[in-house]
């Protein structure tokens, strides 16, 4: 409330009192000077009327004179009074303008869009901006309301939240997607009673600013976050966020299949809870690695919920945040492929040192029967020239 007309209303009263108190002390002087002054005149001039007379005319100018000065001084005093009042109420008046022009300026320069309505939905104030998103000046949005600026729909729906807030007497915040100049738009609204200096409701304000770009990047943050999310559900690896502490954050579907937990049970467990039994060590000077240098691509095993390990291949890296971001590969298959195919490599290789000894004892014995044929005369039933070709010395033709 405004402490101004109580003031105003307490000077009113002490001035009254003060005249109330002026008032009587006059009569009670007037009527004693009257009653005290003849009797005295009469005690002291008694035997000389003429005296008497003088005497008496000099008392009533005195009476005049003293009156009149006590009436002066109680004028001028009120007078200094009531210029000194109007002088601090002129002031606070001023100082009263001074502020409202502030908050004007205030106003005008927000950028949010902020206004105020009678009971009837009639805009009273209208910022820049508000009058800039209505499409009109402020002056032309004064005592209009909601259906001549919005869709009838829109507009009912302002005016139901008006009234239900006044209704509620509390101040709320509540998102619009109203029409304006710039197309749909979504605005956070904090609204609330407005009351006058007695305390009454008389309307409404609010205070608007549009969200529509945060909106749009909320939306398209989800959308994003969706698409990774299905993405990570239907990786063909197993998939494991940890905290830096190395406790699980996130888990997908194949991370509970290939370690046979439960999603829920399996956030409830740290990185070591997963590691054989005599390869924690190991583990954990990677883990501290891996958030040293940030990434790390290793072989290892991982330990079923049933106690039985299974190897794979894990890629992890550092995210942003701190977590720690792994895929880990089923490799159990491929040691498996990689094992037979050692054996066949081993066997083939048996086979081969087999063939080549049975190869060259064949050429030994062809050399044998040769040498036997050339002994008996006779030339040699093998062909075996290649031999003494391989035996040559590189780059000569055999000549001693």
């Amino acid at each position: 409330m405004d402490p101004q007309p109580d003031a105003t209303r307490e000077g009113i009263q002490a001035t009254g009192a003060i005249a109330l108190r002026v008032v009587l002390a006059y009569a009670v002087f007037a009527g004693l000077w009257i009653l005290l002054s003849d009797e005295g005149m009469g005690w002291l001039f008694k035997d000389d009327p003429q005296q008497l007379v003088l005497a008496s005319t000099i008392k009533g100018w005195l009476f005049v004179a003293v009156t009149s000065l006590l009436l002066f001084g109680f004028i001028r005093r009120r007078l200094d009074q009531a210029m000194a009042a109007a002088q601090r109420e002129l002031a606070a008046q001023t100082e009263k303008a001074r502020a409202l022009q502030l908050l004007a300026a205030i106003a005008d320069n927000s950028p949010d869009a902020i206004f105020a309505k009678d009971r009837e939905g009639r805009y009273l104030l209208c910022n820049r901006e508000a009058a800039r998103v209505l499409g009109m000046s402020a002056d032309e949005a004064l005592g209009r309301d909601d259906r001549s600026m919005f869709p009838s729909e829109q507009a009912a729906a302002i005016r139901a939240d008006d009234s239900r807030l006044i209704a509620e007497n509390r101040i709320q915040t509540i998102e619009d997607l109203l029409t304006t100049v710039d197309g749909e738009r979504v605005f956070s609204t904090t609204k609330g009673p407005l009351r006058d200096a007695d305390g009454q409701v008389i309307g409404l304000f609010g205070i608007a600013r549009d969200v529509t770009a945060g909106k749009q990047a909320e939306r398209a943050l989800r959308a994003s976050e969706e698409r990774y999310r299905m993405v990570l559900e239907n990786a063909a690896d197993a998939v494991l966020v940890t905290n830096p502490e190395g406790d699980f954050i996130y888990a997908n579907q194949k991370a509970g299949q290939m370690l046979g937990y439960g999603i829920d049970e399996l956030l409830t467990l740290n990185f070591r809870n997963l590691v054989p039994d005599g390869l924690v060590e190991i583990a954990t000077a990677q883990f501290a690695q891996l958030k040293q240098h940030g990434y790390i691509l290793a072989d290892g095993k991982m330990r079923r919920r049933d106690g039985s390990s299974v190897p794979v291949e894990l890629n992890t890296v550092r995210l942003p945040d701190g977590n720690l971001y792994g895929a880990c590969r089923d490799i159990s298959d491929r040691r498996a492929v990689a094992g037979d195919l050692r054996q066949r490599n081993e066997e083939l290789e048996a086979f081969n040192r087999a063939a080549v000894g049975r190869e060259v004892a064949m050429i030994e014995l062809k050399q044998r029967i040769n040498a036997l044929s050339r002994e008996l005369g006779r030339e040699p039933l093998y062909p075996l020239a290649f031999i003494d070709e391989a035996a040559k010395p590189a780059g000569g033709d055999g000549a001693a």
